[in-house]
This record gives structure tokens, C-alpha cells and sequence, in this order.
């Protein structure tokens, strides 16, 4: 069962463009939606940060996009 939120998760866009990140996007946006922590969040009135991941770990937002501050 696909997750309810999946049209209005800011994640979503970032992890199904991503080929690494989409086995999040199989595990939980597609299939065990109720043990994504951004789910259980929205339940719960909370607001969620862009970089919280379905495990409730945290996203380095800047290494997915390649804009970190790589020094050479």
C-alpha cells in the first residue's frame, strides 16, 4: 500500500531521484509506510524537517545535492 502523505512529502521528490536513496522510497513510500518515522510524525502534529529519513535518522541534504563545501 502506497503511503497517504507520499503526494505532499518534501522528501519524496529528493529520494525517488536518487537511485541510492530509492530503496526508501520502495520500503517505505510503497510498501510499510506505517513505520516511516515523516508518517508517524504527521500523525503525531509534528512538524518534519526535510531531513528527516523514513528510520529517523538524518539526511545531509547538501552531500544528496552536491553542494557541500568540498574543499580541493
Amino acid at each position: 500500500m502506497t503511503c497517504p502523505h507520499k503526494p505532499t512529502c518534501e522528501l519524496f521528490p529528493l529520494i525517488s531521484g536518487s537511485g541510492a536513496l530509492n530503496i526508501w522510497q520502495n520500503y517505505y513510500c510503497d510498501g510499510k509506510f506505517e513505520g516511516c518515522k515523516r508518517y508517524q510524525s504527521t500523525l503525531d502534529g509534528k512538524k518534519i524537517p526535510i531531513t528527516l529519513l523514513p528510520n529517523g535518522k538524518t539526511l545531509d541534504i547538501s552531500a544528496l545535492k552536491g553542494t557541500g563545501n568540498d574543499k580541493k
